[in-house]
Parts: structure tokens; sequence; C-alpha cells
């Protein structure tokens, strides 16, 4: 629940224990529902319910599946010819690891350079930017922006956002041309430092899992 809290969505709505999210095509962590058990109804009339929901919403339908999703669905789902795209790992780690860089800087609101990194290399750069913009305005928790700078020039940025003494890491990201320059640990140590001074005890990242350096 800790990824769902901390980052708002424009739509959300519950169908039993289906929690269904809607945020302009920004992340399929923000387009997607999340089963954390049962429906109202038997599985197929529920994934019909999903398929109108998603439609009515201009998105295409994304189940996110962990433990708590009925033991059935994923096999209902491929029968219904749905394909997996991404498997992701959900890391935890204690904030008392981290340390503050000093080339990393962390402010409560992200800088333009900040914003310029996040949308790179992005399609609709513009749309994903402003729906960005207006999450932000949703979003009424603390959040620590970081920023690592070399030689003038933003070369890696992440974001943590903090929910009582829990935490999570997002928007992490390093200037294509400055990968695997260890930049992106640098940032993560410093949130964690951040994060751990503001009284979070854990944080969380959710990564792909062919995402080898995290």
């Amino acid at each position: 629940m800790a990824g769902l809290e901390t980052w708002p969505a424009f739509h959300e709505e519950w169908y039993g224990h289906w929690v269904f999210r809607s945020a302009g095509g920004m992340t399929r962590r923000n387009n997607s529902v999340t089963p954390m058990g049962e429906p109202l109804t038997d599985l197929d009339v529920a994934i019909d319910w999903a398929e109108a929901w998603f439609d009515d919403h201009g998105i295409p339908p994304i189940f996110r599946l962990t433990e708590l999703a009925p033991p059935n669905l994923r096999k209902r789902l491929s029968e219904r010819t749905y394909e997996r795209t991404d498997t992701t790992l959900v890391m935890t780690r204690s904030t008392e690891v981290g340390h503050f860089d000093p080339n990393v800087l962390v402010s409560e609101e992200p800088t333009r350079e900040w914003r310029d990194l996040l949308v790179a290399d992005r399609p609709l750069a513009s749309e994903f930017r402003a729906s960005f913009d207006e999450l932000l305005a949703l979003a009424g928790l603390p959040s620590g922006f970081a920023e690592l700078v070399v030689g003038g020039t933003t070369r890696a940025i992440g974001q943590v956002t903090m929910s009582a003494s829990f935490a999570v890491i997002f928007n992490m990201k390093t200037d294509p041309a400055h990968r695997r320059s260890g930049y992106a640990a640098r940032t993560l140590e410093t949130l964690l430092a951040h994060a751990s001074a503001r009284g979070a005890k854990e944080t969380m990242l959710q990564v792909q899992d062919d995402n080898h350096p995290a």
C-alpha cells in the first residue's frame, strides 16, 4: 500500500479488494489495476468490469499481479490472451546505510533541470511533464528530489516520498550518456540519508528484474 499512498492518481476506484488507478498515461503503476484480494464478483465479471473501466479512461487494461492477487487470476488472464510484459522486484533497505553526497542536491520541489532529465527521451515528453506537475500538486506527502550535479550539469535524479516511518524511492534516472558511472548509486545513498533525517526507517524501491545495477 505504501507505493500507492506515496504517489497520487487522477482517478482511483476500488472494486472489492481491487484498486484501479488512472493518471494520464504517466506510469504503469498509476495506470493499472492492482488486485489485493478477491473482487466483488467472480473473476470473469471482474475482468470485464476492469476492461470497461480502462476503456472509459482511455488507457489499455494493465493488471499488476502480486502475491495478494487471487491465485487463479494469472491463469484466467492468460486464457483471455493477456501477456506478461514486465516483471518487477520490490526491494527494501534500511535508511541507516545512506549518506549524503556533496554533489547531490536535495530540494522539496524538483528543479527545471530535474524535470528536464525526467522527461528526456520519453515519447510525448510535454504531456508527460504536464501530468507529472499536476500529480505533484495533488501529492500530500513530503518528498525530496535529489539531483547529482557534475560540472554544472545534472547527471542523475531520484525522488523519495515519506509515509510515516516508511519511504518510497522512485523516478530514479541517469543521463543516458553517463550511465554506469556510479551516479545512480550516489543519488540513491543521498535519498536514503534524506529519508532517515526525516524519520523514515525503511525504504522501498521498485525496479524491473533485468535492472542488474539496482
